[in-house]
């Protein structure tokens, strides 16, 4: 029996030669390419990633063949706009080579153009050569690679899938169980729990399910069911940030009869939660997904059930609708609840033996299209279960939201100028600098600096180090053992042990560059030796290492000379994105001066704080001893709940202005949300931020005031119906909850010396 350790390295090596040697006995010049396609594909996460990337390795090769012909077609006798042209070109797919979706088809495309314009020396009928060719060896490698890891030991992504969903069902039946807890020691729930934390797994979820459809037919064969639950989940954030509304709206604690109603749901939460996660367990130890008597006793679902929670006489601070506004939101989370776990089963494929006591609502709407992930911060549901007793009120029409911003990403168009420097340096160089292989310098400056920038937090001079290195363990088996090697079988030998041996001594996630540098230099350094008529020419390796150096040289640079690619900056300027970016999306709640302002702000606020995350593991905090990583992740923490919080408060605005409009507090809110976005316009990562505190009390004072307008006893009530005054007092209360979390994300920047990353070290 094979180790698990042993299987990757063997898999990679045979696939590997497997392409070379395919190569070859098709008599095709470059085999070097088909391997290079086996190499980038099996640095993936999974054989679902693998797939998934060869495809977009094929559709991008044929877009960039397609691009270079257009290029040299066009302008093959005009210098200055074919150079233009293809900046342009390249700076589009630099943009889009980040999206999770197809960014590395677009980041292929432009590498494959460059190559074919390069290496075809802007000639019609040597370009044609190099794209047929190109084109040819991709198949091969793809076609290699997939038919050895489908073959040996095949691993289907379904498995990470299910794992990070086992992992969130086991944390959400951990929380439900503290609430419970709670509610039976103190008849109260008081505590900011994280039952919405699925906002940071929403993009995770998205990937794992697009991956794993490309091995797992049990999944592909129910795609939408998948769809459909990651548009559920997007709602249960939501349903998560109104819990906490609701649960402010109390003033003293539950009776008895309101406990046992509130436990009822959340042991509904629990047993699903519950079910959930032993259902996935169960799954992961099974070679196939059969069904058996233990997941027809493991598949609990109770039926959602709308509750009550009465008035009781003894409760006279429980005003404004508090305990309404709690059981609608509670109701609401167990149907949502329900339809998750309903919508999870079909999606697993196991409502065949479903009985009507535990799946009766399986049959969930399915969307025909994809949900858009990218409104994780602004968007509300269209629709929401009515459990209030409806008052005639004024009903107004909802201010039209208007974008008034440019949709782009702010890092990635910091990507494409970097990207654009590193070009034109590199064109320079090779127009007007003599070395030998010219050309090849716009290739290694230009293609792989893309390559570098898509890769966050990449050690440009580790990555050069590397290269060096390893060039020097494969030109001494260049020269002194290559050349000693006379039969196909001989090579094939050669290749295949030098990748084993690489990919199973540096078998550690941490140790991918090694894997990658170490492979492709294997493949790049003896390319001669991979010709029809094999040659042996040291000089050849040597040039290509030294325009490797000067690209990598022209990358550190401008990566780290112009907006910094340093953790440090990269975590500053990620935090910046995101108040640009809240500024933004509070700016589009307003409903006066609908005017079209051009800038580069992302709608998103939660990608950016995703970004500064994955840089806080990045930072050596040991150079910085006045801070603490637990501070920084601290703040992100409450970066994420003021997400949460925004969400519900735009939600809220958006249903009272529909059902419960009034001009007088409407103007309070936006005269509140203009104060926020006049607020954010100056960074709180100072010395001394103490305005944004003053102004954030100033804020809240003024709301707290006003919400004692609408208190019973207050004799502005007789302007008010009922259910308009506890609407517009759970506005103001879910507002209040907003400025409070801006106040607490003020609170974790006063007094921490954030502002001393920018004092980040530079040097080569």
């Amino acid at each position: 029996m094979i180790g698990i350790r042993y299987r990757l390295p063997l898999k990679v090596a045979l696939a590997l030669t497997l392409a070379i040697v395919s190569a070859l006995w098709l008599g095709w010049e470059k085999p070097y390419w088909a391997a290079f396609s086996v190499v980038v594909m099996a640095v993936t996460e999974s054989t679902g990633h693998s797939l998934k990337k060869g495809r977009q390795r094929i559709i991008g090769t044929l877009f960039g063949v397609f691009a270079a012909f257009v290029f040299i077609g066009l302008f093959a006798q005009q210098p200055v706009e074919l150079i233009a042209c293809y900046s342009l070109f390249s700076a589009v797919c630099v943009y889009q080579q980040t999206n999770v979706r197809n960014g590395y088809a677009w980041s292929i495309g432009m590498m494959v153009a460059t190559i074919v314009m390069v290496m075809g020396g802007l000639s019609g009928e040597q370009t044609f050569t190099i794209a047929v060719l190109r084109i040819q060896e991709t198949l091969l490698g793809v076609l290699c690679f997939s038919l050895v890891f489908s073959l040996l030991w095949p691993v289907s992504s379904r498995t990470l899938l299910l794992e990070t969903l086992r992992s969130y069902y086991q944390q959400q039946a951990t929380i439900v169980g503290q609430i419970l807890s709670d509610l039976e020691e103190t008849s109260s729930l008081q505590r900011d729990y994280s039952l919405g934390n699925s906002i940071k797994r929403l993009s995770r979820l998205q990937d794992l399910i697009q991956a794993a459809m490309a091995d797992s037919y049990e999944l592909s064969s129910n795609s939408l069911r998948w769809q459909q639950l990651l548009k559920q989940q997007n709602q249960w954030i939501l349903l998560c940030g109104h819990l906490y509304e609701a649960t402010r709206l109390l003033n003293a604690p539950l009776s008895a009869k309101q406990k046992n109603a509130v436990s009822g749901v959340l042991q509904h939460l629990q047993q699903r939660a519950q079910s959930a996660s032993e259902l996935l367990s169960y799954l992961l130890e099974q070679a196939s997904w059969e069904e058996s008597a233990y997941l027809l006793d493991k598949r609990v679902n109770p039926i959602a059930q709308a509750i009550d929670l009465p008035h009781d006489g003894e409760q006279e601070n429980q005003s404004h609708g508090a305990l309404g506004a709690l059981a609608k939101i509670l109701s609401q989370m167990d149907e949502q609840h329900q339809q998750m776990q309903a919508t999870l089963f079909a999606a697993l494929g196991l409502e065949s033996c479903c009985t009507s006591d535990n799946l009766s609502d399986l049959a969930v709407s399915v969307p025909t299209t994809q949900p858009d992930l990218t409104d994780l911060a602004v968007s509300v549901p269209t629709t929401q279960p009515d459990l209030t007793v409806s008052v005639p009120v004024r009903k107004v029409p909802v201010p039209t939201r208007v974008c008034r911003w440019v949709a782009l990403d702010p890092e990635r168009v910091i990507h494409v100028l970097k990207f654009l420097l590193m070009l034109w340096i590199t064109i320079a160089l090779w127009l007007y600098v003599p070395m030998p292989g010219g050309p090849m310098i716009v290739l290694f400056g230009g293609a792989f600096g893309a390559v570098i920038l898509s890769m966050p937090f990449a050690s440009t001079r580790s990555l050069l180090f590397y290269m060096l290195g390893w060039a020097g363990v494969v030109l001494l088996q260049y020269v002194f053992v290559l050349p000693h090697l006379n039969e196909v079988w001989q090579l094939a030998g050669f290749y295949f042990i030098n990748s084993f041996v690489i990919w199973f001594v540096f078998y550690q996630p941490q140790q991918i560059f090694h894997r990658l540098l170490g492979t492709m230099n294997l493949v790049l350094m003896t390319n001669s030796a991979m010709k029809l008529t094999p040659s042996y020419d040291i000089q050849y390796s040597l040039q290509i290492l030294l325009l490797f150096s000067v690209g990598m040289l022209v990358i550190f640079f401008i990566n780290h000379g112009v907006f910094s690619a340093n953790p440090e900056r990269v975590f500053l300027r990620q935090l910046s994105h995101f108040r640009r970016s809240l500024q933004a999306n509070l700016d589009g709640l307003l409903s006066r001066n609908k005017r079209l302002h051009i800038g580069i702000v992302s709608p998103v606020p939660v990608a950016h704080i995703a970004s500064a995350e994955a840089a806080i593991g990045m930072i050596d905090w040991s150079m910085y001893p006045e801070l603490e990583k637990g501070e920084a992740e601290q703040l992100i923490a409450r970066a994420y709940s003021l997400c949460l919080h925004y969400r519900a408060f735009s939600d809220s605005y958006a249903q009272w202005q529909s059902c419960s409009f009034h001009s007088g507090i409407d103007n309070l809110v936006q005269s509140s949300i203009e104060e926020m976005i006049r607020l954010l316009n100056k960074s709180m990562i100072c010395e001394d931020n103490w305005q944004h505190a003053v102004a954030l009390r100033h804020l809240q004072l003024r709301l707290k005031l006003y919400r004692y307008g609408l208190d019973h006893h207050s004799p502005l009530q007789i302007t008010f119906s009922q259910q308009q005054a506890d609407l517009s007092y759970q506005l103001l209360v879910s507002m209040q909850i907003l400025l409070e979390s801006l106040q607490q994300l003020q609170q974790e920047t006063s007094g921490k010396q954030f502002y001393a990353l920018r004092l980040s070290p530079y040097a080569i």
